[in-house]
């Protein structure tokens, strides 16, 4: 009976080993175990160099990020980040196929293991059937039970303890494995972001070679160069716009290395981030704000009513005619009677690489700025763009150039404009409004010396940070040299002095100080909800307060700092006050 038993234990054993040997001798080898053992010698070699290739990547990049500290201005800058970019996303590409070679040794590694498996379990196979074993002989003889069931559980445990070591290094291959594909996920993933960035940055550069290209007046800010419709449809405040010439040519050149400055009694920095000269007034559309949501799947319509609150898209102006006078430089001026499609076409804002949607929304907002322009004033003044960029066409109000906008998407938004209330919208954009924490309100930045505007609904300030594409400077941020009370004090009063403003604007100056008696005991910000300055508002010690505006106030303090030889420029309205 006991035999019997170890005969039915012994079959179930063999039935297993059968079936496994029918399953594993189903997965065919092409090679022996010695050779995939040579392959796996030949990978780990080249991995090996691969590794040492990876790591020399690594060790230069490093020497990217110095070029970038280095660099001066933004272009020079952008293309050291393009090339930090580059060497970032060849050394993932290369950490990506070491890890793929990993992979595959491992694979290798566990056809190796299968083989041994294959041949350990048919070789106990064929051994019980050919009774090559001793194993039949105790199971078909009489004899002492004890002693077969102790041989027999002995051979089994054996082959067993074999197999089963096989299998759990399978088991642990397997589990590399997929450590592997986890890794490979993560690093395609990385590679697939850099990529991103890369091509950001390329986009970026080729704005700003756009911008050199077609003689915007900054680089970094390719909106048309209307005067009129500064000073009339951006609602720039008249005496803004000579105060305006000068600080551009102030801040448009690397300033001389700055004095350090000394501390000072009771003194304080002010710190500005964003930098407006580069990135434009930050009132309406963003430019790059539309780009990163036109690469988040948003369409031109959308963009537009995202930057424009309350807006409508209105279509139907594609037959309106209106005159153009355009100067080709030297007084060689040509009057001639366009089409506004025809014209929208020979605008030239950002680069046709960019995303088709971004590109619908700027070409619908510059039609919508030109239209407004001509129903107040009834023709345009225009630049050629070869005369605007050899400065031969000083009188210009556009730089255009004939098809250089692609006509399909001007055809594809034929006849829209951005309307609120059923009028056409003053449609205003700069290259990248946000300074951390979106677009400002219009009477922000258009504002009269006491930091009031008008504001317009539309023109209401929006944070587009979660979707906006970032510039270098959107985060960007500079220290003055320290100052105190007094030092703002005699900043005032400086310029009330000099010819730079008109007199009126001199004598507001002088009598903030008188009004408030005689000094400054503190300073507080006004803001709106991008963050930038509206109001500075000045006490002294009689508790009484004086506004000054944000625009204006940064603009006082630049002509002041470049005439004391200090150049610590405030950059930007979005300013705030810290400890040295």
């Amino acid at each position: 009976m006991k035999i019997s038993n170890i005969k039915t234990k012994l079959v179930a054993v063999v039935a297993i080993l059968t079936c496994s040997v029918f399953l594993v001798n189903n997965v065919y080898f092409a090679k022996s175990s010695e050779e995939i053992a040579q392959d796996i010698a030949n990978q780990q070699d080249e991995l090996k160099k691969k590794q040492d290739d990876l790591n020399a990547l690594n060790d230069n990049l490093s020497s990217y990020q110095n070029a970038i500290d280095s660099s001066s201005g933004e272009l020079p800058k952008l293309q050291a980040q393009l090339e930090q970019a580059t060497a970032q996303v060849d050394a993932k590409s290369l950490e990506l196929e070491l890890i793929k070679q990993a992979k595959d040794i491992k694979e290798l590694e566990r056809q190796q293991r299968q083989l041994d498996q294959q041949e350990t379990l048919s070789n106990s196979y064929m051994q019980w059937r050919t009774g090559t074993s001793n194993l039949g002989q105790f199971v078909n003889t009489e004899f002492d039970y004890k002693k077969i069931e102790q041989y027999a559980s002995s051979l089994t445990g054996a082959q067993q303890k074999n197999i089963f070591s096989i299998a759990k290094d399978l088991k642990k291959i397997g589990d590399d494995i997929e450590v592997y594909n986890a890794k490979i996920k993560e690093l395609e993933d990385l590679k697939t972001s850099l990529a991103a960035q890369k091509k950001q940055l390329e986009d970026q550069i080729a704005y700003y070679n756009s911008a050199l290209a077609y003689g915007s007046q900054q680089a970094s800010d390719i909106s048309v160069s209307i005067q009129s419709i500064k000073t009339n449809i951006d609602g720039l405040y008249n005496e803004q716009v000579s105060a305006k010439q000068r600080e551009d040519a102030l801040l448009s050149n690397p300033p001389p290395t700055s004095n350090p400055g000394t501390p000072v009694a009771g003194g304080f920095v002010f710190l500005t981030q964003g930098r407006d000269l580069y990135q434009g007034h930050g009132v309406g559309m963003s430019q790059w704000g539309a780009y990163g949501m036109a690469n988040n799947g948003m369409g031109y319509q959308d963009i537009l009513r995202f930057y424009f609150t309350g807006v409508a898209i209105t279509g139907g102006y594609e037959n309106t005619n209106f005159t153009v006078n355009e100067n080709y430089g030297n007084g060689n001026i040509v009057t001639k009677t366009m089409n506004i499609e025809d014209f929208v076409t020979g605008q030239s804002e950002i680069p046709l690489s960019w995303p088709a949607e971004a590109i619908k929304a700027q070409v619908v907002a510059f039609r919508t700025y030109v239209l407004k322009y001509v129903n107040l004033y009834g023709s345009l003044n225009v630049c050629y763009a070869p005369a605007y960029v050899a400065g031969t066409c000083s009188t210009s109000t556009v730089a255009y150039d004939e098809g250089l906008n692609s006509r399909s998407y001007v055809d594809q938004t034929r006849g829209q404009v951005i309307t609120y209330g059923g009028a056409l919208i003053e449609a205003l954009y700069s290259a990248d409004n946000n300074q951390g924490n979106g677009t400002a309100n219009n009477d922000t930045i258009f504002q009269n010396l006491y930091g009031d505007g008008t504001p317009y609904p539309y023109l209401r300030a929006v944070n587009d940070s979660a979707l906006a594409a970032n510039t270098y400077y959107t985060y960007w941020q500079a220290k003055t040299n320290q100052v105190n009370y007094d030092g703002v004090k005699a900043m005032l009063l400086y310029n009330a002095s000099t010819n730079y403003y008109d007199n009126s604007t001199k004598s507001y100056l002088n009598s903030i100080i008188s009004d408030i008696g005689g000094s400054i005991t503190s300073i507080s910000f006004e803001r709106d909800p991008s963050q930038r300055v509206k109001k500075v508002w000045f006490t002294g010690p009689n508790g009484q307060s004086r506004p000054l505006g944000g625009w204006w106030f940064k603009n006082l303090w630049n002509s002041w700092a470049a005439d004391m030889g200090t150049y610590d420029y405030i950059y930007s309205q979005t300013i705030y006050i810290q400890a040295p």
